[in-house]
């Protein structure tokens, strides 16, 4: 037991004894390959492991071979390399990838995959399996800021496989690794709330590896990340800002279009002008200048290409596209879908003629 801190007593063998014991429910699993529907035998699956009313898992392999064949799933998986390095089969089954200690590999639904072996003696990988449909409908906010991110996970059609996959570093100053281990600690002893516990901890493991991904990206791509996990101890400038390094051969309407895409549902010129440094009227100069629209048209064609995204790729209702993509009624949202040239799938007949004047003034109402 650890020491007695504030009348608490706390134990520091409640982690590795839940470690333990997940460790030893995984060769317990059903782990029987099922052919994937429409392939003849060519592809096979693994269906979801967890309980019927279970909605996130939490899984710890502890070994030196495992040898999987290679497979397709029907959940999003985020696997952690916890302690040592290991093997996968990644994407296709004659594509073998490292993945160190503290790094995580995230994969879509019906993403090829296999785990093969550790690279060292033994390694341990915590993994946590999101079924799919809870995803779509409560962890896609923290991914919606990125269109590139937004659109790995949003993953393939449902009778498509998933090539796709995101090899992710943890720093040591992310809070990950300690999430993590809360969810294994709660996940190894379980109780009638856990999954009220372990959606929310997910949800927030989805976004710190959100964060990390896009701070890793944004050096990779020569630009600045607001908050980046640089372990550094200091405060980022915000995106886009006058001034900030590395963005003065940026167009000022690649900033818009990242600010307007982190918050469809909220943005304003004003806003965002403010943000920016700008004033409105300067910064919808600048919009007009560099991509042919006002402000208003942007947000627009930023809305209804994420909303085509989200009825082409998901099942969430009408409704919760709509307020996805910031709008409160679904009439608005209709109106602003006919004032555009996109299509969706299901829409109610268009208006005949279209009428788009009047319809652009109720779709640019709530921006």
């Amino acid at each position: 037991m650890g020491d007695d801190v504030d009348g608490e007593v706390h134990d520091d063998a409640a982690l590795p004894r839940a470690l333990d014991l997940l460790a030893g429910r995984f060769p317990l699993y059903d782990w029987t390959y099922r052919e994937v529907p429409g392939t003849s035998g060519a592809e096979v699956g693994f269906e979801w492991f967890g309980e019927d009313d279970e909605e996130v898992m939490v899984c710890v392999f502890r070994g030196s071979n495992i040898g999987e064949r290679f497979h397709r799933h029907g959940f999003f998986f985020l696997n952690y390399a916890y302690r040592g390095d290991y093997r996968a089969l990644s994407h296709r089954p004659d594509n073998l990838v490292t993945v160190h200690e503290g790094q995580m590999y995230a994969g879509q639904p019906f993403h090829g995959y296999a785990l093969r072996s550790s690279v060292g003696e033994q390694c341990t990988i915590v993994g946590v399996l999101v079924r799919t449909q809870t995803f779509y409908r409560e962890f896609l906010p923290p991914v919606m800021a990125d269109a590139e991110l937004l659109n790995f996970y949003l993953g393939p059609r449902e009778d498509a496989f998933s090539d796709e996959f995101r090899h992710v570093t943890i720093p040591g100053c992310s809070p990950v690794r300690r999430l993590l281990e809360m969810m294994v600690v709660e996940y190894a002893n379980r109780r009638s709330d856990s999954q009220q516990i372990l959606k929310p901890l997910a949800l927030a493991l989805v976004e710190l590896v959100a964060r990390e991904w896009r701070a890793e990206h944004a050096g990779r791509s020569g630009r600045a990340e607001t908050g980046s996990s640089e372990c550094s101890g200091g405060i980022g400038v915000g995106a886009g800002s006058p001034g900030q390094a590395g963005d003065f051969d940026r167009p000022v309407s690649s900033t818009v279009i990242d600010a307007v895409s982190r918050d469809l549902g909220h943005v304003s010129l004003r806003a965002l002008a403010g943000r920016l440094g700008y004033h409105p009227n300067y910064l919808s100069t600048l919009v007009r200048k560099e991509t042919g629209k006002s402000f208003s048209q942007l947000v627009l064609q930023l809305r209804m290409e994420r909303a085509a995204l989200l009825v082409d790729r998901t099942t969430l209702a009408v409704e919760e596209i709509a307020r996805n993509v910031g709008y409160s009624s679904t009439s608005n949202f209709y109106r602003a879908i006919w004032a555009t040239s996109v299509t969706l799938r299901g829409e109610p007949a268009r208006p005949s003629p279209c009428p788009v004047r009047g319809a652009a003034r109720g779709a640019q109402a709530e921006v």
